[in-house]
């Protein structure tokens, strides 16, 4: 009601969050032949603290967009990485999405996180009002992270989310 949004963090298995995010964009992948993978490096602590319903909500748009600007055949993957801990009981995890799509242009990567904007693109039929990535953005940056994007036009693109989570038991 007061306009602030507020992290709910319980203990979860980023295993089955990776995988049920999979799991629910599997038929559209297979309905225009992508193909579609979640893969894990160096993974020692999949139990966490984390907001799981935002953190659905951050796959959710990444995917989505994924799926949207990657043309038939072509190929998304997920990967979840842990990258160290420098803090007891609390892990560095890297989460990527990279597709094979279109890709953006340099000054549309610029500004991909910025409400209502989006990049015209007569080949996608799927009209959005520009607010997932800001969506993405915030909630993102709400769990003390960093989202990335590394693009270019007609090779792909990747969305990369760096952020601390604390281990659970």
């Amino acid at each position: 009601e007061s306009g602030e949004v507020k992290l709910v963090e319980t203990n979860e298995d980023l295993f089955q969050i990776l995988n049920n995010a999979r799991d629910k964009f599997a038929a559209q992948m297979d309905e225009k032949n992508i193909t579609f993978a979640v893969e894990f490096s160096n993974v020692r602590n999949n139990f966490v603290r984390c907001d799981k319903d935002k953190l659905n909500k951050v796959l959710d748009n990444l995917i989505a967009n994924a799926y949207k600007f990657t043309s038939i055949g072509g190929k998304v993957t997920i990967t979840l990485k842990q990258l160290g801990s420098e803090i007891e009981n609390i892990g560095n995890y890297e989460l990527s999405v990279r597709d094979s799509g279109t890709g953006m242009t340099p000054e549309f990567a610029q500004k991909v996180f910025e409400p209502f904007e989006r990049e015209e693109n007569p080949s996608i039929l799927v009209k959005s009002a520009g607010l997932g990535m800001t969506i993405a953005k915030d909630i993102v940056e709400l769990m003390h992270g960093k989202i990335s994007v590394f693009t270019k036009k007609g090779d792909g693109t990747e969305f990369v989310i760096n952020v601390k989570l604390a281990f659970s038991n």
